[in-house]
């Protein structure tokens, strides 16, 4: 049998030594020089019989963990049938709701239509209730993960969320499907009272809160009026939300304004116990708005300094974007507006352009062209096609693919640049060496 060298092989420097990796088989070897061109030579020659003249246990090696795979073999069909497979899973589905596009904030980066009174109706309510129901009827369902979005989500916290936790805490319940709850929510309007109410409809509770750096930075951008800042009531509120055993992604938005205060923040942390600082992971994110690049190494500083204070940090392995995709990617996935229409996407405007279904009287959702389209233009694009990332990748989210499926133009979110994709790769295999 001919053995060819596997499309999704790539090699790596890594200090004094190469990285061998496939991106399908996730499988690893170290290589010396000497290995390294020998396994160079079948990827530009075509030659693995002559490697098994060479050095036949290095040979066997390869073909066991499939860097050596058989010229019969279609890798590109095996790839799009595991990306296929990890986004049609159906033992878990994810919801998530807008109860309004209203915000007590507004901050200048957001992308989001404020909505002044936007607010859902007991119609919608009702709607999504029967939806839930529908979905919890699924028998292979193991897992729901209620999400609450927006606008700001705590504005109705009593006329909205809390009516759609109940029902569905009750109805998980009786099936016995875990539920897991989150909030991507600006914080300030959390109570304690809140916190523990909403800690008894869920297993697990999770909630995104931001910050736009230290108080004097934050309290620009996020301020309840003229001589009223927001940072205070955010910082205690974050604390109380992760004293209640409850996990805090807290998302610190960075400018080249405020970008040097950062290590203030992490001050105002200081003070809480190990074991609160075990529900909290911190997440750096720049505002895309800007160009602006951090210093690498002051960077690096405030890397060090989150995890010196005991506090965690995004998994590298989540760079798999194939095994850790979007949401959005995902079929078992609907956002539902404060209005009843259906979306994918929560990082794009909810307009009218960006709709992709809606919800009928008995609860069923009713896709429409949009999300036809998401779904058959995934594994298109030709340059993923012949990337040697695509099981890691799959050439990014659905939403990429979509846009510029719609513009019938060729991509690549790393900007065809064959050392970003190096790059993505070691950051994954770095959470393995």
């Amino acid at each position: 049998m001919e053995l060819v060298y596997s499309k999704y092989n790539t090699i790596i420097n890594y200090k004094e030594y190469y990285l061998l990796f496939n991106t399908l088989r996730k499988e690893l070897l170290v290589l010396d020089y000497f290995l390294k061109e020998l396994i160079e030579s079948v990827q530009h020659y075509n030659n693995s019989e002559e490697l098994h003249k060479i050095h036949s246990e290095f040979y066997e090696i390869l073909e066991n963990k499939k860097f050596l795979v058989s010229k019969t073999e279609n890798e590109l069909e095996i790839a799009e049938s595991y990306i296929n497979s990890t986004n049609s899973d159906t033992s878990h589905y994810k919801l998530i709701i807008n109860p309004t596009m209203n915000c007590n904030f507004k901050c200048w980066y957001c992308y989001e239509t404020h909505i002044k009174d936007s607010k859902m109706d007991n119609n919608i309510i009702e709607k999504i209730s029967k939806l839930v129901s529908n979905i919890l009827a699924n028998n292979g369902l193991r897992s729901f993960e209620l999400s609450f979005f927006g606008g700001e989500p705590f504005l109705y916290y009593k006329k909205v969320i809390l009516p759609i936790l109940e029902i569905t805490s009750k109805i998980c319940r009786e099936k016995e499907i875990n539920l897991s709850v989150s909030f991507t929510t600006n914080g300030y309007l959390l109570t304690t009272e809140i916190v523990n109410q909403i800690r008894e409809y869920g297993s697990i509770v999770n909630y995104q809160i931001t910050l736009d750096g230290d108080e004097h930075e934050h309290d620009k951008v996020r301020f309840v009026s003229k001589n009223k800042g927001s940072y205070r009531e955010i910082v205690n509120n974050i604390k109380i939300v992760a004293e209640n055993n409850n996990i805090v992604t807290l998302r610190i938005n960075y400018t080249k304004s405020n970008f040097s205060s950062i290590m203030n923040i992490l001050k105002d942390f200081e003070d809480i116990s190990q074991n609160i600082k075990d529900n909290i992971t911190i997440s750096l994110h720049k505002v895309w708005q800007e160009e602006f690049k951090a210093n690498e190494n002051e960077y690096e500083k405030i890397k060090n300094r989150i995890k010196v204070l005991g506090f965690k940090m995004p998994d590298s392995l989540m760079v798999d974007a194939v095994k850790y995709s979007c949401y959005a990617d995902k079929k078992n996935h609907a956002t539902i507006n404060y209005n009843g229409d259906v979306y994918k996407c929560t990082a794009r405007d909810f307009n009218k352009d960006n709709i992709e279904g809606t919800i009928d009287d008995l609860g069923n959702i009713i896709w429409n062209s949009r999300n036809d389209y998401r779904n058959e233009t995934r594994l298109l694009n030709k340059p993923c096609r012949e990337c040697f990332l695509l099981p890691m990748c799959a050439g990014g989210c659905s939403q990429h693919a979509l846009e510029h499926g719609l513009r019938n133009k060729e991509y690549c979110v790393h900007d065809f640049n064959e050392e970003n994709k190096k790059q993505f790769v070691l950051e994954y295999l770095e959470n393995v060496l």
